[in-house]
């Protein structure tokens, strides 16, 4: 009996890994998102009052700022959120190994 053509040349365990890969990479986006709101929430003492009082004074600042501090501060963000990012996926990265370890089995 002959096999479909994305049988053969491995088509479906690289569309299953690139789905496995896209969701590791979704749940860590998501980990480092939240990992930034819990941040802004401890900034606001723990409190949703607090964290938006917060939130306003900084856009209120961030305002009044000119070009320059708004880009220096626009790049601490940045930086901030891909090191959270980077930390996330340095802890995760045993999930990411599962996903490209092929397991054979012999039913052909």
């Amino acid at each position: 009996m002959m096999r479909p053509p994305w049988r053969r040349s491995g088509w479906g365990a690289a569309i299953a890994a690139s789905m496995y890969f896209l969701g590791w990479v979704a749940v860590n986006v998501l980990t480092a998102a939240g990992t930034l709101l819990l941040l802004g929430f401890a900034i606001g003492s723990f409190t949703l009052p607090g964290m938006l009082l917060q939130l306003a004074n900084l856009a209120d600042r961030y305002a009044a700022a000119d070009a320059v501090r708004r880009g220096a501060f626009d790049l601490v963000v940045i930086k901030g959120a891909v090191l959270i990012f980077a930390i996330v996926c340095l802890l995760r990265r045993g999930s990411l190994f599962r996903i490209f370890t092929v397991e054979r089995d012999d039913d052909v």
